[in-house]
């Protein structure tokens, strides 16, 4: 598949991304999200105002994202690094379960040795799309990731798991790795490609 910055692409049948057009996406600002399930992975920046070293910090800058597992909790936590002159940190916690499709709790199929594209998305404060980017995220990674989501799906199945426990997760996450530096200190991590 062929993706241009300036095209209309994104991983999740439901949406479609456009540099300058409306993601149609409430983040809260200064913060990220991320939308994964079958038909890919997608994280969502939202900058106030994204200045034009931040927006070619996301589109070219080396990109490195760890997982941070904390055993007694189901949600993860994805820590993302924009390498720059002023480097961008992020974070993201995240449960597949949180949609409420159960045909959205997975990822997509792939062979232990293939990455996964990640497409990502900055907007500004009004929702507009500042900047697109596609990556690709390493086997190593994916693999972890893909077991935390199974183990998301069967702590829902069991009857183990509910959006308020969603919230105790997100603040002991947080107790534990009060910033994005901590989060990737402990996480399994890789450098993604381009």
């Amino acid at each position: 598949m062929y993706l241009s910055n300036q095209d209309r692409v994104s991983p999740q049948a439901d949406y479609a991304f456009k540099v300058g057009q409306p993601s149609g996406l409430v983040i809260p600002q200064d913060g990220s999200s991320i939308m994964m399930g079958p038909a890919g992975i997608s994280l969502i920046l939202s900058l106030t105002n994204p200045s034009p070293e931040e927006i070619a910090t996301v589109r070219f800058r080396q990109l490195r994202c760890g997982l941070a597992v904390d055993q007694s909790v189901s949600t993860a936590l994805l820590a993302w690094r924009f390498d720059g002159i002023r480097p961008l940190w992020m974070d993201t916690p995240f449960h597949i379960c949180l949609d409420p499709r159960q045909e959205c709790w997975s990822l997509p199929e792939r062979q232990p040795h293939e990455h996964l594209l990640v497409m990502i998305v900055l907007q500004d404060q009004f929702r507009i799309v500042r900047a697109l980017r596609a990556v690709t995220m390493r086997p190593k990674l994916m693999a972890a990731i893909e077991a935390v989501v199974a183990a998301q799906v069967e702590a829902v199945r069991g009857g183990h798991w509910s959006r308020d426990a969603y919230n105790s997760d997100i603040e002991a996450l947080y107790r534990r790795w009060p910033t994005s530096k901590e989060a990737m200190r402990d996480a399994i991590w890789a450098d993604l490609g381009v």
